[in-house]
């Protein structure tokens, strides 16, 4: 019997209905059970391993894949010749690499939660496709190819000005879905449980911005969400049906919503332009292959809205991402950072971002203007996209005006702290003995007497893993001087005794898990604020929350009518002619300075029509 010509005809008919539903790793198995009841039949010929699976992306619409193969190979040749010349820019201090160092060592000893990979990146590494994808699950139309070129190119005195005149014409809003609508539809070979990680995944976006999600088979511009091979999106509106990948292993929402993202414009956080202040690169730790994968953005392209670089954004990969050795191919220069890092929470400055580049707040300064009951609110919030009588808030921090801690899963409390040191323990168990879609979380918040900050130490700490981002569960700590920020992260055992200080006297800590439990001690205690008057960080304002009104600071009152100096441009203010020309059509004025900077962001028309005394336009 000629076992390789019965084999290759078997696996012929099976290539088609893998391509309506079944995995390639079922069609292996069909495969082998097929070698297995042939060799039981006394077949003896050696057998061949089946071929490599269809390559889904060699049919990608919008591009030339010969191009895009040729453009990729180019851009990685630059990054190595830049690398090459440049050499290494950054030291690493030996003591941050000691401890970094024990974290690869516990990483490398635990057992893998999920076999298929547990960010985008070792997803996506299963798949031949380094010659296809950009920054690994980036599709790149041939407009934004041809663009990246162009930006990678080296400067010089001869440039050609045809090309520097195109660089500098591209928009940096490109790629908005026109009015604000995505349509989408599912392939019908996804798996329930990555259509129920999709829909979560939509529900996130749709419900915290402006942008409206329509399911629609037939719409002319739609994205197909499918089961293909890997984790992969193109960026922004591209135009007819666009691809969007959620293969096995992307079945999270926090992966969809990385997806999503980048479907709806965004483009990796370590690409930003700004990024060289935030992260090391450590080019020894990357294998030459991936070095075109750390490009940047420029200036030009990449607008970010003024908004600072976070570590835990959704489209920050981790710090391991195409590491050669295990060893961090980024390094946050803020170390508390380095392991949010890969995080699948979508950050505040994310949905903040989101909603400044789809017009959002623009919008809501319109519908509310009219309204009484438009939200006054509080710590970096603002009024939500959908509903002017509530506030978006910063992680940890809830309540209509965003001045009380956040009501994660109803789990939590508040905890005053004195000089004398006390214990905060906190076990959470997840609901299912199996990965969840969902985290569940528990919110404290941690507070004392002004003139006070709050010193915290991790006790304990135990986590389903320690990984990248730490995904499956860990330990948030919001110490940072910008409420907005993310918090520091932990879920390794070597950060049992990090002392973290409060930067004001309300800390919010919270406690999250996806896979089995996590449990942490802290000691916690109230040391004096040693604060300086020039200490930089004074450009941030301290918490405004109700559990401090009975601390002695007294009632809580509304935003100042004057905003301060150290946030605002210097603006000219024009003498009216008369009173009756010079008044405010919205008493929502110095709100909307106050939290959105509106006489210097928005447009003409807003300030003239709503705010032209405040914003000197008279």
């Amino acid at each position: 019997m000629n076992l390789n010509l019965f084999l290759g005809s078997f696996i012929l008919l099976l290539i088609v209905p893998h391509t309506e539903g079944t995995t390639w790793n079922q069609l292996v198995d069909r495969i082998t059970e097929a070698k297995n009841a042939l060799t039981n039949e006394g077949a003896t010929e050696t057998i061949q391993p089946p071929p490599n699976p269809p390559r889904f992306l060699e049919s990608i619409q919008h591009v030339d894949v010969t191009k895009l193969k040729a453009g990729l190979k180019k851009l990685n040749k630059r990054a190595q010749e830049r690398q090459k010349k440049n050499g290494k820019k950054d030291q690493v201090d030996s003591k941050v690499m000691q401890r970094i160092q024990q974290k690869i060592i516990e990483k490398t000893n635990q057992a893998k939660i999920q076999d298929t990979g547990d960010s985008i990146h070792e997803i996506n590494q299963k798949y031949d496709h380094d010659d296809l994808l950009y920054q690994k699950d980036i599709i790149l139309s041939q407009q934004q190819l041809d663009r990246i070129l162009i930006d990678t190119q080296q400067e010089s005195s001869d440039e050609n000005p045809v090309r520097r005149k195109r660089r500098q014409a591209e928009a940096s809003n490109a790629g908005l879905w026109p009015n604000n609508q995505v349509f989408y539809y599912f392939d019908a070979n996804l798996t329930s449980t990555a259509r129920n990680a999709i829909l979560s995944g939509i529900q996130f976006w749709a419900e915290n911005t402006c942008v409206d999600f329509v399911e629609s088979a037939t719409a002319v511009n739609r994205i197909r969400f499918a089961a293909l091979d890997g984790c992969y999106s193109l960026v922004g509106f591209i135009g007819g049906v666009q691809d969007l990948s959620i293969g096995i292993g992307c079945e999270s929402m926090g992966t969809v919503c990385h997806e999503i993202g980048h479907a709806l414009g965004f483009w990796h956080q370590m690409s930003r332009y700004d990024r060289d202040n935030y992260i090391t690169l450590d080019y020894t730790n990357v294998d030459p292959i991936y070095y075109g994968q750390f490009d940047k953005e420029t200036v030009k392209t990449n607008n970010n809205y003024g908004m600072p670089y976070d570590w835990a954004s959704i489209m920050q990969y981790g710090a391991s991402s195409a590491s050669n050795n295990g060893r961090p191919s980024m390094i946050a220069k803020d170390l508390h950072y380095q392991d949010a890092m890969g995080s699948d929470v979508v950050a505040f400055y994310d949905v903040s971002m989101m909603n400044e580049r789809y017009g959002c707040k623009v919008d809501t300064l319109v519908k509310c203007s009219a309204f009484s009951d438009v939200a006054i609110c509080f710590n970096g919030g603002y009024p939500h996209p959908r509903n002017c009588s509530i506030c978006m808030c910063p992680r940890g921090y809830g309540g209509s005006r965003c001045q009380d801690r956040a009501q994660a899963d109803g789990c939590g409390d508040y905890k005053k702290a004195s000089s004398s040191p006390q214990n905060l323990t906190v076990s959470l168990t997840s609901s299912s003995t199996s990965v969840t879609l969902n985290s569940t979380e528990c919110s404290y918040a941690i507070y004392t007497d002004p003139g006070e900050r709050i010193e915290v130490t991790i006790v304990a700490l135990s986590s389903p893993a320690c990984v990248d981002g730490c995904i499956y569960g860990g330990l948030e700590v919001k110490a940072d001087h910008d409420v907005k920020m993310s918090g520091y992260r932990y879920c390794c055992r070597n950060d049992v005794g990090q002392v973290i200080t409060s930067a004001y006297n309300f800390l919010p800590v919270i406690n999250w898990s996806r896979y089995r439990t996590t449990s942490f001690t802290l000691s916690y205690r109230a040391v004096p604020d040693s604060t300086s008057s020039s200490d930089s960080s004074t450009k941030f304002s301290a918490p405004q929350m109700s559990i401090l009104n009975n601390l002695g600071d007294g009632p809580i009152t509304n935003p100042p009518t004057t905003v301060p100096t150290t946030t605002l441009k210097t603006t000219t203010t024009k003498t009216p002619t008369t009173k009756s020309r010079c008044q405010d059509h919205s008493k929502m004025c110095m709100t909307w300075q106050y939290y959105f900077n509106f006489c210097q962001t928005y447009p003409t028309l807003f300030k003239k029509t709503y705010c032209k005394k405040t914003c000197g336009l008279c």
